[in-house]
């Protein structure tokens, strides 16, 4: 099905986008200083969970798109004059 191939493949997708982000560069930066600062099972712990909350709230956000999109698609097959209507335009 391809929901299941779009949701295996989606970080790689979004891995492209956020690696050239420069304010994620800077907020990685500081976080790892500041982790930097802690001991080592601390820190393992505290990056482990990280990156899960992370993962996650990427995949969420990721399929969150898909659905608005296909809500869009939906209604934009109405004809022009009732989306302008629902729009108040």
């Amino acid at each position: 099905m391809i929901i299941n191939l779009i949701a295996n493949n989606d970080l790689d997708s979004c891995y492209a986008a956020l690696r050239t982000d420069k304010e994620l560069e800077m907020a990685e930066h500081e976080l790892y200083s500041i982790i930097g600062q802690l001991e080592d099972s601390l820190k393992a712990c505290i990056e482990e969970n990280y990156s899960k909350y992370t993962s996650r709230a990427i995949r969420i956000a990721y399929i969150q798109g898909w659905k608005d999109f296909y809500e869009l698609c939906l209604k934009l097959k109405d004809d022009t004059e009732s989306i302008l209507e629902s729009l108040n335009v």
